[in-house]
């Protein structure tokens, strides 16, 4: 209901529209999360904040610190709900006060910035990804066309391809938290976009009904026996895909860099189960099935010549593998 609120008065999606603010909510996020910080206040470090747990590169804070503009936008987080000021003082002063020179008004999170601050990462970090520019045919392969976000997370991507020109989007997650943060996010936005709670592995779409299909890192961690015969089942003859995958290296890095070299026993078994998913496949073509206490998971890498077999294997075309050493991209075609 709060979330609501804040979008029907416009202020939270000028936050995301404006790329200034993404990249300090960003930085807020990482700062509150690494530092494990309770407030936040105009004299704040401006470099940006290490965070050895996350694969998105952390950004500066986009203003001088302890300027005007500095208080300006953290009166903006303010006002969209996100952030609450601390200071005795400060409650009662007019909001157009907040921020003016002289006050040291310190923040700290509200609830609802407890659950939103952490999307700003996953929505600043598509500039830096630039798609657009590494796959020049992606807006000609959106646009008029119907398209899945399969893993859409809390929707980053969902928005971007509408904003490429797509005739309707379908972002579709697992999580159902996921799925009602996207639809918070794009409530003002007038745009076709569908929200569906469901699995990759058994789409609740009908068959040939999708003609461009994104899926963001969300392949390696289901059945692949299941999910590509999916994808190719709901794609319309000569409808294309991207897909973002794992290599190797990410598990290693997870295992080394994140597990081991930062105490973390849970990366150190993410490695390990990654790297051994890859190698049942690669050895004797079985996906193994894990299981965690929230129940049965796959978790596996995948590589250019055997994913191409696979495709193959279920009516699709392996058209372009992009060499990245961690996270490749995949362009695939329905024949």
């Amino acid at each position: 209901m709060l979330l609501r609120s804040a979008l029907a008065l416009g202020f939270l999606n000028t936050l995301f529209d404006d790329r200034r603010l993404l990249q300090a909510g960003a930085w807020m996020d990482a700062y509150f999360r690494v530092h494990g910080a309770e407030t936040i206040g105009e004299d704040l470090p401006p470099a940006a904040v290490p965070d050895p747990v996350s694969d998105i590169p952390t950004p500066d804070w986009p203003f001088a610190g302890d300027s005007g503009a500095t208080r300006s936008a953290l009166a903006r987080f303010r006002t969209a709900g996100l952030l609450e000021p601390v200071s005795g003082h400060s409650r009662s002063l007019p909001r157009a006060s907040i921020g003016s020179a002289g006050d040291s008004v310190r923040y700290r999170l509200t609830d609802l910035g407890r659950r939103v601050i952490p999307q700003f990462p996953y929505y600043y970090d598509i500039e830096r990804e630039a798609l657009v520019d590494r796959f020049p045919r992606l807006a000609d392969a959106v646009r008029g066309r119907r398209v899945l976000d399969a893993g859409c997370g809390v929707g980053a991507h969902s928005i971007l391809l509408h904003r490429l020109g797509a005739a309707c989007v379908i972002g579709l997650d697992f999580g159902f938290r996921n799925v009602e943060t996207a639809r918070s996010i794009a409530a003002q936005l007038a745009t076709p976009l569908q929200w569906i709670c469901g699995s990759i592995e058994e789409l609740p779409l009908a068959d040939d009904s999708i003609d461009f299909l994104f899926c963001r890192g969300v392949i390696p961690l289901t059945n692949r026996f299941r999910t590509i015969p999916e994808f190719s089942r709901v794609l319309a003859p000569g409808g294309s895909g991207l897909f973002m995958l794992h290599s190797p290296r990410y598990y290693f890095w997870r295992l080394r860099h994140l597990g081991l070299r930062n105490g973390r026993p849970r990366s150190v078994l993410a490695g390990v189960l990654g790297l051994g998913g890859g190698l049942a496949y690669d050895a004797f073509g079985i996906e193994p099935r894990w299981r965690g206490r929230s129940g049965p998971f796959c978790l596996s890498y995948q590589r250019e010549d055997s994913f191409r077999d696979l495709l193959a294997d279920h009516g699709l075309q392996l058209v372009h593998w992009e060499t990245n050493r961690t996270k490749p991209y995949a362009w695939v075609q329905k024949v």
